[in-house]
């Protein structure tokens, strides 16, 4: 995604300066440290974007099946399940109104990055940008469904909402 929206002609070298300006900033953001699992994960996706360099329908289709199913894995865990749920919320961005600001928009930020590299990626295989963000909003809305039977979770339509919103920008 980052090299198809920089002019530069060295984007592996982008990607590289990119990812260390990230972890500067993150060293530099009171209360945040880098993980190990950070390190790696920065790690493995890079060298899954290499592998997407090759420009060739399987490897976007590999990144875009890792993106969406990490969208998925992150939303449904611990994958522990209660047998009663909770209400599903259906009035937008409720959920952002309250609550820390702070830790709100930064949620925001890091959906509207997910979300925005998930429609991206499917728009890559050769996706509609409509058709892709159409699914990727039916991902979201399912996975919303079922947290409400996550404790500490809340389903709410706001995330589908969201992806539609970024599919008429991108």
């Amino acid at each position: 995604v980052f090299a198809n929206v920089t002019s530069w002609r060295m984007p592996r070298l982008a990607v590289l300066l990119f990812t260390g300006a990230v972890f500067t900033a993150k060293v530099l953001i009171v209360n945040q440290s880098i993980s190990l699992s950070e390190v790696v994960a920065a790690a493995f996706a890079i060298s899954v974007w290499l592998l997407a360099l090759r420009r060739t329908r399987r490897a976007a289709l590999a990144v875009a099946c890792v993106v969406c199913a990490a969208v998925a894995i992150e939303r449904l865990e611990p994958f522990d399940f209660l047998a009663n749920h909770r209400a599903f919320g259906w009035l937008p961005f409720s959920g952002f109104l309250h609550g820390s600001l702070a830790i709100n928009v930064q949620s925001f930020l890091e959906k509207a990055f997910l979300y925005g590299a998930a429609i991206w990626t499917l728009n890559m295989v050769g996706t509609h940008v409509w058709a892709a963000t159409g699914g990727v909003a039916i991902l979201l809305l399912a996975t919303s469904f079922a947290e409400i039977y996550l404790p500490g979770r809340s389903g709410e339509i706001t995330d589908a909402i969201m992806v539609l919103l970024m599919g008429a920008l991108i």
